[in-house]
C-alpha cells in the first residue's frame, strides 16, 4: 500500500477533509434479510458507448455519468452500492468496523476485507475510507461488463485510491487475471490508483487488533505523550517505559495502554514483525 501512496513519518498530517463534510461516514444497512435484495439495481440506461459510473446518492435511487467525470466529491458522498446481509450459508461473513481515521463506522464484505480496513486505518496517508463505493459499467459486449470495487480510499493528499481485496487463490485465478488490467487501465484514464491487496503478516495483524483497541483519555494523551517519548531510548522495553512513566506519577497499567495508542498514532515505533509484549523494543518515532 505505501508503494500507491508513498513513504509517510510521524509528522505526516493525518486528516484531509472533503468538502461539504464528506469526511463524516455515512449510514449503511448491516443484517438485512438475507433473502432481500442487496445489491442497488443498475438501471439499463447505464450502458453507454463509453465507461460509466454508477452512485448512490442515498438508500433509494443512483445516479449514472459517464466515468470521464469523475468526481471525487459525489463518490466520497455517495451511500455503498450493496447492503450488508449475513445469512447462514455463506463464507464470508459482512461486519462494520469502527474506524478512527473516519471517526465512525465502514462496512467491508468479509472478515478479510476488514483485516484491510484496520491496515488502512492504521496508515498515516490514508484520510478517507468507504465500501463499495461505486459500479463501474463498461459498455455492452466489453469485459468485465460491470465491477464494484471494494473500497476507495483518499491520501492525506487527496488523491483517490480503490481497492479490492482478494485472497491470493483468487489473485491468481484467470477469471481475476482478465479483470484486473481493464480495471486498472480503466481507472487510470480518469486519474484515479488501483491496488489489489491479498494479505499481511499474521503478527502485524495481531499488533494492529490489538494497538487499536487501546482507550486513553485525550487529557492522559495530552499530558504524558510528551513524557512518554522522552523517557524511550534506545534498547528500552515496553515494561521499562511504562515503569518509568509509574515513578514520574502515571500508574504503569495505564502507561502500558498508553503505550499501545502511541504505537497506533506513530508517536513511538516497533518491531511490527514481532508480536508486541511487554519486553518489545519501543522507541520514538522520527518526526
Amino acid at each position: 500500500m505505501t508503494t500507491v501512496l508513498g513513504a509517510a513519518s510521524a509528522s505526516t498530517s493525518p486528516v484531509v477533509r472533503l468538502p461539504d463534510g464528506t469526511d463524516t461516514p455515512l449510514r449503511v444497512r448491516l443484517g438485512r434479510p438475507s433473502w432481500g435484495q442487496r445489491r442497488r439495481t443498475i438501471p439499463t440506461h447505464a450502458v453507454r458507448d463509453v465507461p460509466a459510473i454508477v452512485t448512490a446518492p442515498n438508500l433509494n435511487r443512483v445516479v449514472v455519468e459517464n466515468l470521464s467525470d469523475f468526481d471525487l466529491q459525489r463518490v466520497a458522498s455517495s451511500y455503498p452500492m450493496r447492503d450488508f446481509a449475513r445469512r447462514l450459508s455463506q463464507q464470508n461473513k459482512p461486519v462494520v468496523t469502527y474506524l478512527h481515521t473516519m471517526r465512525g463506522l465502514v462496512a467491508a464484505e468479509s472478515l478479510h476485507e476488514r483485516v484491510f480496513l484496520l491496515l488502512a486505518d492504521f496508515h498515516p496517508l490514508v484520510a478517507f475510507m468507504a465500501g463499495q463505493p461505486f459500479t463501474i459499467v463498461w459498455p455492452k459486449g466489453s469485459k468485465p461488463g460491470t465491477h464494484t470495487p471494494d473500497f476507495i480510499l483518499v491520501s492525506t493528499s487527496g488523491q483517490p485510491v480503490v481497492v479490492d481485496v482478494k485472497t491470493r487463490e483468487d489473485r491468481a485465478s484467470i477469471y481475476w487475471q482478465e479483470r484486473e488490467p481493464v480495471i486498472r487501465d480503466t481507472l487510470a484514464q480518469v486519474g484515479v490508483d488501483y491496488l489489489v491487496w491479498t494479505e499481511m503478516p499474521r503478527r502485524f495483524r495481531k499488533n494492529l487488533e490489538n494497538f487499536t483497541a487501546a482507550q486513553v483519555p485525550e487529557s492522559s494523551v495530552d499530558r504524558w505523550a510528551p513524557a512518554a517519548t522522552a523517557l524511550a531510548g534506545a534498547g528500552v522495553s515496553a515494561h521499562q517505559l511504562a515503569a518509568r512513566l509509574d515513578v514520574a506519577g502515571y500508574p504503569y497499567l495505564n502507561a502500558m495502554m498508553l503505550i499501545r495508542w502511541l504505537l497506533w498514532t506513530h508517536v513511538l515505533k516497533t518491531d511490527m514483525h514481532r508480536l508486541f509484549t511487554p519486553d518489545s523494543i519501543v522507541e520514538a518515532a522520527k518526526r
